[in-house]
């Protein structure tokens, strides 16, 4: 995986985890704002979030560089995946606000 791709993954995942808008927000605004072909959420589910998450810590050990440090959000993703062991897709929005209802 690209350093470039795995890095618009993360960013996307930061931006949701500081409530800036919802995966599905994030993916139309990448996609019609930047032209770019999918969003960072659907390049996630693409090409796997454990590439994602491989590739960014792979390249903090190397550089020790902290803008490749992983979010946590994109963590918790990439852990749920692999415990549903299925695509992960993130919860929509409406799922979001259900599961905070019932905290």
């Amino acid at each position: 995986m690209q350093r470039t791709a795995a890095m618009i993954v993360n960013e996307g995942y930061e931006a949701w985890f500081h409530q800036i808008a919802s995966p599905e927000a994030i993916d139309v605004a990448m996609k019609n704002g930047v032209n770019y072909p999918a969003g960072p959420f659907e390049l996630g589910r693409r090409v796997g979030l454990s590439t994602v998450l491989g590739t960014l810590d792979n390249l903090l050990k190397a550089t020790g560089d902290s803008r490749y440090r992983a979010s946590e959000k994109l963590r918790e993703a990439e852990r749920a995946q692999q415990l549903q062991n299925t695509t992960a897709t993130p919860p929509r929005s409406e799922e979001i606000m259900r599961e905070a209802s019932q905290a």
